[in-house]
């Protein structure tokens, strides 16, 4: 059963780690964060860039190319249902259509956090999107809570952000967390903060005046705390804390010295993993596993009882669950949800066969109005009003299950590339109308490959796709298609650039980095300096100097020299996943598991000179 959960929940991060890291960008540092900063670092490294390989397009064949109007016309529907967003950064849609949780805090707005794009805030009319171009310290939001002070707490898979309604600060292990992966937040009855990660628990004491000191103290295996491996925290109205483990349910009375006992040998659980926890109205506790749900009775005057698939559950796999308003308890499972019927002691299960759009839910919010918000894995958010589901998916505007890139072009549309169903272009409304429309093209199109990971317009009108199988340029009725063939350093295209002088420059998957000017296919490999041929990100600063975060550290291209830093002159991981400059002409760098790194702006030009 540990292996189900674990595996479930690293498949969705493994993809992440894999594809959607490549795209994400990173956060501007809060106060909080610059003063940790360390500004020294070791002497860079710079080589002397080796003869590049040049490869002319006279000199080898010619690039295929299709026409859309050899295939079927591109799907085009009007964005009827499609509903005004309001993001951050240009954009417009829900974060992404893989939701992980959701949460309502005391004003009634509603958080959706997305399995690797942030997270969306739905006020009723509009979604507005936060991500780590924000300040957010991870895009990858396991849980949200808010607390007394009107804080809102997102736990990512990089650490704690805590949201004042102007800006972020952000914890990690290095303020004294246990671990960076946060699967549970909770505020208990005395302002206490409790946090759940894969290494144990972590406790924030609130002081006198009411405000949260950021000490944490911690608890694991070898100060007291029976499993670590942390997956919910409940506090029931007795103010007993029940804590659910990979090795059962653990619970923490109230004004004891800090100890925590182990219930599950005599709460009938049939398995130790324990997934969530909802505490109904008449005080009883309905514990979510992999192999059903268990209802059990802290003062043990009823046995516990187990439901299965055998008794109506939809799915033994429960995720998620929650008592709404009128007492009803609802599940969230692998196979759709369930709604338990207390009268009559059975299960009303909702699918896809009844309109939810994915099976496998993540997580259940209640609105203000009673109506229930379904977050799915790659299907959206689904509304449920008691009657009806209403589906935020690809039909009402967001393409595709999973969307790694996002961009506008010349004439204010919108284009959505997507790891399933090719492109999508979001038609940008007439002044004098509202309406607009999505159109579609995938292989039925002519496209290539519908798996594209990396998209960036060009002056010209023109859009450039990054996939695994080339590079491909559409100018709007036709796809040229450049691989190998024509000199591009490798077919597996993971990031793209267009620089001050409209060279493209490609980043490929262990291929290194092409530069096309036009004519030609100009490209760098380790042997001409590049500190890894793997280069997820790539960022013309304003002075004109190429950044490549690579899997194996950091390479600047300046003056027909490569100057390249790796863990050894002070970045935390070599393992990059993003490169951005900020406002003030800071660098900021995302990684695979260390977090961000600044070069500020005047060590930028002392590396530069």
């Amino acid at each position: 059963m540990l292996h189900k959960q674990i595996t479930g929940k690293f498949l969705i991060t493994g993809i992440m780690i894999l594809f959607l890291l490549v795209y994400q960008t990173w956060a501007q540092q809060t106060e909080h964060e610059k003063a940790n900063q360390n500004d020294s670092v070791s002497t860079q490294v710079a080589v002397k860039a080796g003869q590049p390989e040049v490869h002319h397009l006279a000199d080898l064949p010619a690039p295929k190319k299709s026409y859309a109007s050899d295939f079927k016309p591109p799907r085009e529907f009007p964005a009827d249902f499609f509903i005004p967003m309001k993001t951050f950064n240009t954009e417009e849609g829900l974060a992404m259509s893989s939701i992980l949780c959701g949460f309502k805090d005391h004003n009634g707005i509603l958080w959706f956090g997305t399995s690797g794009n942030g997270v969306s805030l739905y006020d009723g009319q509009s979604f507005t999107n936060f991500n780590s171009t924000n300040g957010l310290i991870h895009n990858l939001i396991n849980c949200i809570t808010d607390d007394s002070r009107g804080n809102i707490w997102f736990g990512t898979y990089g650490g704690i952000s805590v949201y004042d309604g102007r800006s972020f600060i952000n914890y990690t292990t290095a303020q004294g967390l246990p671990d960076n992966d946060i699967n549970k937040i909770l505020e208990d009855n005395e302002g206490n903060i409790w946090i759940g990660t894969q290494k144990g628990l972590s406790l924030i004491r609130a002081s006198e005046n009411g405000q949260s000191e950021m000490n944490f103290i911690n608890f694991d295996r070898q100060t007291g705390l029976l499993a670590d491996f942390v997956l919910d925290i409940l506090q029931d109205n007795n103010g007993v804390l029940w804590i659910a483990t990979e090795k059962g349910v653990f619970k923490h009375n109230p004004g004891d010295e800090i100890s925590f006992s182990g219930i599950f040998e005599y709460a009938g659980l049939d398995t130790p993993i324990v997934q969530t926890i909802a505490e109904d109205q008449k005080g009883l506790l309905w514990f979510g596993t992999g192999s059903g749900v268990i209802r059990y009775d802290p003062s043990e005057k009823e046995k516990p009882q187990h439901f299965t698939t055998m008794n109506g559950l939809v799915n033994d796999d429960v995720r998620c669950s929650l008592v709404d308003r009128s007492g009803n308890i609802w599940f969230g499972t692998s196979g759709g949800i369930s709604g338990f019927n207390k009268r009559e002691n059975t299960f009303f299960n909702l699918t896809t066969d009844q309109g939810l759009s994915n099976n496998i839910v993540c997580s259940i919010t209640e609105d203000e109005t009673g109506s229930l918000w379904f977050g799915t894995l790659g299907g959206g958010l689904c509304r449920y009003d008691g009657n009806y589901l209403v589906g935020y998916t690809a039909n009402q505007g967001i393409p595709g299950t999973v969307v790694y890139a996002i961009t506008a072009d010349t004439d204010g549309n919108r284009w959505f590339a997507t790891n399933d169903a090719g492109i999508t272009k979001n038609t940008h409304p007439n002044k004098d109308s509202n309406n607009s429309s999505f159109i579609n093209y995938s292989s039925a199109q002519g496209l290539p490959d519908n798996y594209i990971l990396a998209m960036i317009p060009d002056r010209n009108g023109n859009l450039w796709l990054g996939s695994p199988t080339g590079l491909f340029k559409f100018d709007g009725s036709s796809f040229t298609i450049y691989t190998t063939n024509q000199g591009l350093a490798n077919n597996y295209t993971v990031s793209l650039e267009k620089d001050r002088q409209d060279n493209l420059w490609i980043g490929t998957y262990e291929g290194g980095v092409s530069k096309f000017d036009g004519t030609s296919f100009t490209n760098f490999t380790t042997r001409q300096g590049l500190t890894h041929n793997t280069v997820w990100d790539i960022m013309e600063d304003r002075a004109g100097n190429i950044w490549f975060a690579t899997r194996g550290g950091l390479s600047i291209y300046s003056d027909g020299r490569f100057i390249n830093f790796t863990i050894e002159q002070g970045l935390p991981d070599n393992k990059l996943s993003s490169v951005i400059q900020d406002e003030q002409g800071n660098i900021l760098i995302g990684t695979w598991g260390a977090g961000i790194a600044v070069i500020r702006k005047n060590i930028v030009e002392e590396i530069l000179q």
